[in-house]
């Protein structure tokens, strides 16, 4: 602060905004100077005097005394010893006033911050007056650090240690158990040493406890008691319902245990897995679930891991008759939207929770178990899961169920090599839709052309899709471009129709044979689907080019 500040205007007596601290005293702790950092920090922001102390009467003004601090540290100094002792790290502006040659008072100023702050053993505290008006710092309540914390994305919530939380508030005899499974089962070297610890020391390791052996949110979520999860998160709970084909409720349960219960018990509801194929090939039996277990585990746990716990309404998860439901509290965090969900970079909501679960096995180590959701409903010949009905208070994700496409799977066996996931939602599209273009490929894997055009390239190399017409190519799965003696018949010639004008809409200069060859007709028969086409109003000719009809008169063709 430069030195002709007007210190006067400081000396007043303390307020919300103002705040005196006298170190010339044997028992001062600068950890009173970091408390009311962060008091101020969590209300309105303002400015602490170490050096200054109030007079002894009631006008409360204050009286430079000098500070002992100043003569010991830097400026820069008390910076880092803010900056260390606080989390997140809070950053505050620090400079000396001199009094005189040999003394100078600290000033430092705190703004107000849009995230919420702690000291790092876990005290959050906030500036107010007290009945009497004078201002402190005082430890602020649960709910409002769950709510003040809301604002996730910016701090994350599953790291806090809540107040008056201890120990006994994880069952360690369940961490035990998961370590044991996972060290019994573990290839690599850090698990190994990792999970061979005591709990509490495993937990530490993973900082989900503090030095203080007390809990974060993020091992109360998934180690958490009973009782500390009804007390001190009653937020986290999961409704599990189950309606017939009517709509009517049959089952309507609340699970609120620990994610270590949770999520086994979820993958082991019955009523998700009723739809089952079994087939053979060369000898070998397959067995295709309604619903992969890889694919729900992490839908249930990105679920669990990605809410905001600050709202009351949980994780929904709801089973209808070929559909899986999963409504998750709190939207996408800023800059994820479903049209780039795979390709956006994975930030979690609640990292601390998020790195406990993979480091607990519990979900994708890389963090991409979105890709796994997705891959999972591919390789089953199903539709990509639908996110369509999130908004800004949930993420809602819906996939589909029943009975497998069994031709897909068998084709998809039979493969040299085992897709990845873009190349899988290919194959998977290209069997439903018959044919795509680059544009629509690149919509599909949510990226741009000139990615889509890679992974054509890499398709066509290992041969599982082929090309038609070079000019205005599109794409078909290998083997469907060859003739089939198919006979038209006024039952399926309107299915026909919509595969022509579907092609037609983005190649309409394509000629007969061309046609004739991607739908899988002789030339005279595509003649006899355009002509009846062009009777109903539905395509019309200009020079050389094929018109789709905006508005064409029979409306229920499709």
């Amino acid at each position: 602060m430069p030195e002709h500040i007007d210190i006067k205007q400081y000396l007043n007596g303390e307020n919300l905004y103002i705040e005196y601290k006298d170190d010339n005293h044997a028992s001062f702790d600068f950890d009173t100077v970091i408390c009311a950092c962060v008091g101020m920090a969590n209300s309105v922001g303002g400015t602490i005097l170490i050096g200054v102390k109030s007079e002894n009467n009631h006008s409360g003004k204050g009286i430079i005394v000098g500070s002992k601090t100043a003569s010991k540290m830097s400026a820069s100094a008390v910076e880092g010893k803010i900056l260390e002792n606080t989390f997140p790290h809070l950053p505050t502006q620090v400079s000396f006033f001199p009094i005189n040659k040999d003394t100078n008072i600290i000033i430092i100023k705190v703004n107000k911050t849009n995230f919420i702050v702690s000291t790092t053993n876990g005290r959050y505290l906030k500036r107010q007056l007290n009945s009497h008006g004078e201002p402190k710092n005082i430890p602020m309540t649960q709910e409002e650090i769950l709510r003040e914390t809301s604002r996730i994305g910016m701090n994350d919530l599953s790291s806090i240690v809540i107040n008056n939380s201890s120990i006994d508030d994880i069952d360690l005899d369940l961490v035990q158990h998961v370590a044991n499974d996972i060290s019994k089962d573990a290839i690599d070297s850090y698990d190994k040493e990792i999970f061979s610890r005591s709990p509490i020391d495993i937990l530490k390791s993973l900082y989900l406890i503090n030095n203080d052996n007390k809990p974060t949110i993020a091992a109360i979520l998934m180690f958490g008691t009973d009782e500390a999860l009804r007390e001190k998160l009653p937020n986290h709970f999961v409704r599990y319902q189950v309606f017939n084909n009517s709509g009517d409720i049959l089952k309507n349960t609340v699970l609120s245990e620990p994610i270590a219960t949770l999520l086994p018990k979820l993958l082991q509801m019955p009523e998700i897995n009723i739809n089952t194929n079994e087939f053979v090939i060369d000898g070998r039996s397959f067995i295709i679930p309604e619903y992969s277990n890889d694919g729900i585990r992490e839908a249930f746990a990105n679920a669990l891991v990605h809410r905001d716990y600050t709202m009351h309404s949980g994780v929904i998860i709801q089973v209808f008759s070929g559909e899986l439901r999963i409504i998750s509290a709190g939207g996408f965090l800023k800059g994820i939207t479903i049209d780039n969900l795979l390709n956006a970079v994975p930030t979690p909501r609640n990292k601390r929770l998020a790195d406990g679960m993979r480091a607990f096995k519990f979900v994708e180590s890389s963090g991409r178990g979105i890709d796994k959701i997705y891959y999972s409903q591919a390789r089953y010949g199903r539709p990509a899961p639908d996110y369509s009905a999130s908004n800004d208070t949930n993420v809602t994700v819906s996939l589909v169920g029943g009975k497998a496409n069994v031709d897909f799977v068998k084709s998809i066996i039979k493969l040299k090599g085992t897709p990845t996931i873009k190349e899988m939602l290919v194959l998977n599209s290209l069997f439903y839709q018959r044919s795509m273009d680059i544009f629509q490929i690149a919509h599909l894997i949510q990226s741009h052309e000139l990615d889509a055009r890679r992974l054509v390239t890499e398709l066509l190399k290992k041969e599982w899709i082929e090309i038609m017409d070079e000019k205005n190519p599109l794409y078909f799965l290998k083997g469907t471009l060859k003739n089939q003696k198919v006979r038209l018949t006024d039952k399926n010639i309107k299915e026909y129709q919509k595969s022509v004008i579907e092609i037609l809409e983005t190649h309409p200069k394509i000629s007969r044979f061309e046609l004739a060859k991607t739908i899988g007709l002789t030339p005279m028969q595509v003649y006899s689907v355009l002509k009846k086409s062009e009777e109903e109003k539905l395509i019309s000719m200009k020079g050389r080019t094929w018109v789709v009809n905006p508005n064409p008169k029979q409306t229920n063709l499709f």
